[in-house]
């Protein structure tokens, strides 16, 4: 079975840091820890200190980035996540 995508991308102030068709992605949230999937609803929150994890649709591969903290916006199938990361 094919997994489903969605477009992820990972930003800091200054850069794009990470961008994919990913299957999956586990944020840090404040409300506690929250995995987006394709179709997901509509959603913006707060990051804690933590890690993102995505998961590729290409070929399942994990990929973390630790993070200080941020916020994402999930909307259309198109994840776009600001955080704070250490250099």
């Amino acid at each position: 079975m094919e997994m489903s995508s969605f477009s992820f991308r990972l930003l800091s102030a200054d850069q794009l840091i990470y961008k994919i068709e990913a299957h999956a992605v586990t944020l840090p949230s404040v409300e506690g820890q929250v995995t987006i999937l394709k179709d997901h609803m509509s959603m913006v929150s707060a990051l804690n200190a933590g890690k993102v994890c995505v998961q590729e649709h290409k070929n399942g591969a994990l990929k973390d980035f630790d993070i200080r903290s941020g916020f994402f916006e999930m909307t259309n199938n198109e994840c776009i996540v600001y955080v704070n990361v250490d250099r």
